[in-house]
């Protein structure tokens, strides 16, 4: 990891963090909720270029024995989650990222690694409403860098 990007910690991950979605304002906001709440996060490592492959849905441990069959999942609801003052939203990663292969009968499976500790870049696109969300209306994006291990676990993103 380059000297720029690196955090000193004692003890190994992976870090779990909780991101904390708050609106200070009197505007309604919304995120988009898939089968997680739709987000990404970039590494200073990579140059806060591609994202990271944050959760493995619907595949199998590749390290696992070959079951013969593939893992069928249904598509997930798009809604849009309101995040008020009285209401922030909160969804939490694991601190793992993932690769992605396919197993001798063909089937998606993953291979995880713990996100190394450092300097990372969650990005938000904000929406205005649920119809919004729902149809890919981005009001506006909203970058908030953080450090795995994250202080208490918790990163903080106002979408304001």
């Amino acid at each position: 990891m380059p000297s720029e990007c690196e955090v000193l910690v004692s003890g190994s991950g992976p870090y779990a963090v909780t991101f904390r979605f708050t609106n200070d304002s009197s505007q309604p906001l919304f995120v988009l909720g898939e089968c997680h709440t739709r987000y990404t996060v970039t590494s200073c490592a990579g140059g806060y270029q591609d994202p990271l492959a944050l959760w493995a849905d619907c595949t199998q441990d590749c390290k696992l024995a070959d079951p013969g069959g593939c893992i069928a999942c249904g598509a997930c609801m798009w809604q849009g989650i309101e995040v008020t003052p009285s209401a922030p939203h909160q969804t939490e990663w694991s601190g793992k990222t993932f690769t992605f292969s396919e197993t001798t009968s063909g089937c998606q499976c993953y291979n995880a690694f713990a996100a190394p500790a450092g300097r990372y870049r969650i990005t938000v696109p904000v929406y205005g409403s649920d119809e919004g969300a729902q149809h890919g209306d981005v009001l506006h994006e909203v970058e908030v860098p953080f450090t795995l291990p994250a202080p208490g676990g918790v990163v903080h993103v106002p979408l304001t």
